[in-house]
């Protein structure tokens, strides 16, 4: 899989690294026939200026086409080299583009606290190797209830199966073992030995979207964060079976911790499922408390569909089997159309394959959907930039109280009994305004940065009681929090927005693969570009794209600046590579530099 290199190809620094590239042999070829050429004529060349030149060549001309196309090459790419390193010679080598690392695979098995009631849980990661020095994607994987099997925990056959398939991406692969709100087993709690599982059975045998194995998830993200170097705009859940049940719940209560999630053939309502599948059936009850009717509340909060307009902001894949015998296909079908009902133009995409729940399954059916496939639609999303408009439904009792985040909104519970809390936010450029329903009442807090407001004091007004009250509050480690009691209760949040003496310039560094001149949406950006700003004549700040191919620099004090950019080698200029700009305070000024990837020789030759 392509990937990132810090390898050089060269050892010792004694060797210097040629590039060149056919537009520069190209502009040297027409020169020498110009010069030269005097038999031989030729329609189609491009000249410089984009006419059609009449070229003649002959035999000698070719031969000195040659040579010169050779040491031109040299001496262009010499002169590249210099342009991303400072020198002509003796500088750092430039890396061949398209070289990859290919990695192994490393599993290990690790243990973490349980942020839910503190007890010791497993995990099993699959690691890259070597290890990457860059923010490393991650996959969170979340098992079946039936997946166990050769007496092992589910977690480690993911890790040894399907964790792979990940690390050999750069990716780091988590699996954690998940467990429920009730031991396993229960007394007289007889386990399946159809499904070939352990005896005791695993503590992640059947958690059934619990909030313990909800708490799981993100606890096992925070260990893969502390210890390894993470992109956190690229952390991925996958899942087969019932663990689409722990991924979907966790999704809708904790969105903005995740780019994009795959869920293979899960149930979305716990309850219905209960009648459905017979071999699940004494699993199901004996987790959750009781029959449905008994415990509906614990039901529906295990249900994804409870949660389906919570899932409107990040990608999600549904893949199911039209002729699954175990988790019939309107499980992903009502959840698909729940969300779409909550938002049209949500992004969530539902892929139907002719096949049954544990297979086989046939890879060139275009409906289905393998591992490798779905990473690959993974690796497309970054995590989703902050809506302006959040409506959220979440649970809450004597246990659960959250904190639910919702990008630059949280709300923590007051204990209390079983309920649902509906909350409705919107913000504008200074005023956040919200409605909460809560039979109990919780604390609301506001994230300033997410907001893009100053840390300074905000007036709050709540409603009831009437007249409404105001009160001003001083923002601590860059946060907002404020009581709401129980009922329906309207609340307003204003800041004021200091003046600004400053403008920022920022852009992109793009490879225009249509050449149109224009950055669109779909075309990637160029790592590795160097963009200097400069003011009267002097550099005043330079930076390198990262992946995204994005720079920026801020606080500019109002002015005329310079910004220039230099393309990593094999790549020419499309749009122009500088761009004089004015900046004023308060704007955000765009410019965006377009290059092409062109043919790339990468010649050795030894130094002196």
């Amino acid at each position: 899989m392509p990937s990132a290199s810090n390898r050089s190809p060269l050892a010792h620094g004694k060797q210097a690294a040629l590039w060149f590239t056919w537009g520069r042999i190209r502009q040297v070829l027409v020169a020498l026939v110009r010069a030269f050429g005097n038999a031989w004529p030729v329609k189609g060349w491009e000249g410089d200026e984009g006419r059609k030149a009449d070229i003649a060549i002959s035999f000698r001309t070719l031969a000195l086409m040659i040579i010169g196309g050779w040491l031109a090459g040299t001496f262009f790419g010499l002169v590249v080299d210099a342009r991303t390193t400072g020198s002509l010679a003796g500088g750092r080598t430039a890396v061949p583009p398209m070289e990859t690392t290919t990695y192994t695979t490393t599993v290990v098995d690790i243990t973490f606290l349980s942020s839910w009631d503190g007890t010791t849980q497993r995990a099993s990661l699959a690691l890259p190797t070597p290890l990457p020095t860059s923010p490393m994607p991650v996959v969170i994987y979340l098992h079946g209830m039936f997946s166990c099997y050769q007496q092992r925990a589910p977690h480690r056959d993911a890790a040894e199966s399907i964790g792979p398939v990940v690390a050999q991406r750069g990716w780091v692969f988590a699996a954690p073992e998940l467990h429920g709100e009730r031991p396993v087993p229960l007394p007289g709690d007889p386990w399946d030995p159809a499904a070939g599982c352990p005896s005791p059975v695993s503590v992640g045998y059947r958690p059934m979207g619990a909030r313990p194995a909800q708490r799981d998830v993100l606890d096992v993200l925070a260990y893969v964060q502390r210890t390894y170097p993470v992109d956190p705009t690229r952390v991925y859940l996958l899942s087969d079976s019932a663990g689409g049940l722990t991924l979907l719940t966790t999704l809708g209560k904790f969105p903005d911790y995740f780019a994009a999630a795959v869920v293979y053939a899960s149930p979305t309502d716990l309850a219905r499922w209960l009648t459905e599948d017979p071999r699940a059936y004494p699993n199901i009850w004996r987790e959750v408390g009781g029959l449905p009717e008994e415990v509906p509340f614990a039901y529906a909060r295990r249900s994804p569909l409870s949660f389906a307009g919570n899932l409107v902001h990040t990608p999600l894949l549904l893949v199911h089997g039209r002729q699954d015998e175990r988790v019939p296909v309107h499980h992903a079908r009502d959840l698909y159309q729940a969300i779409r009902a909550a938002r049209s133009d949500a992004p969530v995409t539902l892929r139907e394959y002719d096949g049954n729940h544990s297979g086989p399954f046939d890879p060139n059916d275009p409906n289905f959907v393998t591992y490798a496939q779905a990473l690959d639609w993974l690796a497309a999303f970054r995590r989703p930039a902050p809506p302006n408009a959040i409506h959220a439904v979440t649970d809450a009792d004597e246990e659960e109280q959250g904190p639910y985040r919702f990008w630059w909104a949280a709300w923590t519970p007051l204990p209390g009994p079983e309920r649902w809390i509906t909350v409705t936010v919107t913000h504008t450029a200074t005023v956040v305004t919200g409605v909460v329903e809560d039979t109990v009442g919780l604390t609301f807090t506001l994230n300033l940065a997410d907001l893009g407001w100053p840390t300074t004091p905000v007036t709050v007004t709540t409603s009831p009681p009437v007249p409404p009250v105001s009160q001003v509050i001083t923002p601590v480690d860059g946060k907002v929090r404020f009581p709401l009691p129980g009922g329906r209760v309207a609340f307003t949040v204003t800041t004021t927005m200091p003046t600004p003496t400053t403008g920022t310039l920022q852009g992109v560094v793009f490879d225009d693969a249509n050449g149109n001149g224009q950055y669109d949406p779909d075309e990637p950006g160029i790592p590795g570009s160097r963009v200097v700003l400069r003011e009267a004549g002097q550099p005043i700040a330079q930076v390198t794209t990262g992946e995204d191919g994005r720079y920026r620099f801020a606080g500019l004090k109002p002015g005329t600046y310079l910004v220039t950019e230099v393309s990593p080698p094999c790549y020419e200029d499309v749009t122009v590579n500088a761009y004089w700009v004015v900046i004023t305070a308060g704007e955000v000024v765009e410019r965006n530099f377009g290059n092409r990837r062109q043919w790339c020789a990468w010649l050795p030759t030894l130094s002196r």
